[in-house]
């Protein structure tokens, strides 16, 4: 995931109907000595998040006056135990040969993530394109598929309003 300040992503999310998501950095902040890039969205329905990392492989978030980590990404592969205290089952994978079709464009480079809960084997999927994020999510009820990114000033895509 590519942090830095005036990066931004908008999706169209597919229900029963069709809407528009975005996420945007617009800042970085200090809290507790540690420096984190400043996100809004209407898309995690939270006023602001806070999303920090040392090394562009470790991702944390702060929530509730706590620094958690939420993501592990080695190059554009996942770490698979991420979320095993909320019992959950991680599954991931690498692909470089096909392609995901999105509205801001086609990706060839990419990791497949799989997550669900263990008891109901109920499952969404996350299509991750290296150096630019999420490009692609389905579950049982809906998608999302990116339709325009602006990162480290190149856009892509067509922006809607």
């Amino acid at each position: 995931l590519p942090l830095h300040v005036g990066n931004e992503w908008q999706y169209e999310s597919v229900r029963q109907d069709t809407s528009y998501l975005y996420l945007k950095i617009i800042g970085e902040k200090v809290i507790s000595n540690r420096e984190y890039y400043v996100l809004v969205d209407n898309i995690f329905e939270l006023d602001t998040n806070y999303i920090r990392t040392n090394d562009g492989i470790h991702y944390y978030s702060y929530r509730d006056n706590n620094d958690l980590l939420f993501r592990v990404f080695r190059d554009i592969t996942i770490d698979n135990d991420t979320y095993n205290s909320l019992r959950l089952k991680t599954i991931i994978e690498t692909n470089s040969t096909s392609v995901i079709r999105t509205k801001a464009g086609d990706f060839n480079n990419y990791a497949s993530v799989e997550e669900g809960e263990i008891e109901r084997d109920a499952g969404i999927m996350f299509y991750y394109a290296k150096d630019i994020g999420l490009v692609s999510s389905f579950w049982q009820i809906g998608r999302i598929d990116l339709v325009y990114s602006k990162i480290n000033g190149i856009e892509t895509g067509e922006k809607k309003q």
